[in-house]
């Protein structure tokens, strides 16, 4: 055999090999990921428990799997990445709604202090799995937990059955293949979501003054509406808007709300 021959049969059993090494591990459990730097001192204000949890738990699972579902929808928002990591340390810094466990907690020392399992799950799964987490605070803000449940349900949904039709001279296609294969329980889905409510809801106490101020503006501004009739395009486009947006005025690049008229 021809020393070509017999480097394509390597390449091509090594090939099958990555595929099924991804297939058996496609709940992503033994991929970690070094959370960013802005993201590094919140660690330290979780309870071990939380901690556990959001880098070897099913958090941590659910945040790599949702992350790698959604990987090529995302626009790269470094700014609003940075300044999200900063701003969640700040909160979770804030004695208030974040005390310390004692001796004196004894056995619920683990289930003192801020919920941030969902957040240190996200940040040490990818910059994909932490604007994932961006969407679950946003459809929490929006809708009671068994509406937001549904709607992670059939956007998963549809986004796999986008997966699954894939080019195969896409240099991403195994990769396409290897994601719409993933599932994600609906009870999984459920904590995922409790997480971030529980967040925001520390988050609203402990920045209450800028919090209120920002609904005020919210409130006086004339949005405009996304009226598409598919959940999976009316998602995307606005959470995807919602980023990039940000991201620019973080930059100090002005917006202007109303310049863009929605399909």
């Amino acid at each position: 055999m021809s020393i070509s021959k017999i480097g394509a049969s390597l390449l091509s059993q090594s090939a099958e090999t990555n595929l099924a090494l991804a297939t058996i591990n496609l709940d992503f459990s033994v991929i970690k990921v070094e959370a960013p730097p802005e993201f590094k001192p919140l660690r330290n204000e979780l309870s071990a428990a939380r901690q556990n949890a959001a880098e070897e738990g099913i958090p941590h699972v659910t945040a790599r799997k949702i992350g790698a579902l959604f990987h090529d929808w995302l626009p790269k928002t470094p700014h609003l990445i940075k300044a999200y990591g900063r701003r969640m340390v700040e909160i979770a810094q804030c004695r208030t709604v974040n005390p310390k466990a004692t001796k004196a907690d004894g056995v619920f020392a683990d289930h003192i202090g801020i919920e941030g399992t969902g957040v240190w799950a996200a940040a040490t799964s990818g910059a994909h799995s932490i604007a994932v987490y961006l969407l679950a605070c946003m459809l929490a803000r929006m809708w009671s937990a068994s509406e937001a449940i549904a709607i992670w349900d059939e956007l998963i949904r549809g986004r796999k059955k986008e997966l699954e039709i894939v080019d195969e001279s896409d240099p991403t296609s195994l990769r396409k293949q290897l994601a719409s294969r993933i599932h994600i329980p609906r009870d999984d889905l459920a904590q995922w979501d409790a997480s971030a409510r529980a967040w925001l809801r520390s988050a609203d106490e402990a920045m209450e003054k800028r919090q209120k101020q920002l609904m005020l503006i919210i409130d006086n501004l004339k949005l405009p509406v996304n009226t598409k009739p598919d959940l999976l395009d009316n998602v995307r486009d606005v959470w995807v808007s919602a980023m990039s947006t940000m991201d620019r005025l973080i930059q100090g690049i002005p917006q202007h709300a109303g310049a863009r008229k929605r399909a």
